[in-house]
Parts: structure tokens; sequence; C-alpha cells
């Protein structure tokens, strides 16, 4: 656990924030490092399907997403907002910011949510 917070556990559930800076960052490293071993990194999970990080998961420089197909849609709508420079220069930003609360409102603040 990256946060040290179990999803499943309701007294605990609340602390888990998957734009938190620290998980934010880690996927970028291990981004990172695949490439430069030629290393190809796949997303599958709740984040993988979910709109809100479609361009900032993509501007990280992950491109193979497994979702649920109930997910195709919303994340192939998204896919449809922006250009990869754009996202690339919307990741930098976002991860230059020290809270979740920040990223946040900066990706709204971007127009990054409107009509996800």
């Amino acid at each position: 656990y990256t946060l040290a917070v179990d999803r499943m556990n309701e007294r605990i559930s609340h602390l888990y924030d998957p734009f938190h800076p620290a998980i934010l960052r880690l996927i970028e490293l291990i981004i990172e490092h695949a490439q430069r071993e030629n290393i190809e990194v796949s997303m599958c999970g709740e984040m993988a399907g979910d709109p809100r990080f479609t361009s900032l998961l993509i501007g990280l420089g992950l491109n193979t997403f497994s979702m649920s197909p109930s997910s195709l849609f919303p994340v192939k709508k998204a896919l449809g907002n922006f250009k990869v420079k754009q996202a690339q220069t919307l990741a930098k930003k976002a991860l230059s910011f020290p809270t979740s609360e920040q990223i946040k409102n900066y990706l709204t603040d971007t127009s990054h949510f409107t009509q996800l």
C-alpha cells in the first residue's frame, strides 16, 4: 500500500485518495523507468477506468488501460477532449502541487473535469 490505506476497511477507507501526490509520482516513476528499459506499462482497475484520470495518466506516459466495459465510453469520451502534448503539460503541472486538494483544484480550474 503506497498510502497504507485499506480501501475495504470502512474505518480508514476515507483516507484513500488516488489524487495524492505520492500515488501520482509513483505512477510517473514506474512509467519513466519502464520506458527506459522498453517495458510496457499498463494499468488495470479503478483509476484506469475513471475518466477524471485519463488525460493525467496519458500525460504521465501511460498508454495501455484495462477497465470494465461500463468505463469504456466515458474514458473514450475523455480521450477526445485533449491532445497528448496538452496532457503532458497538464501532468507536469499537476505533479508540481504538494497536496491532492491542489491537484484536484488545478484539474478543475483547467476544465479537465468538465462534462466528465
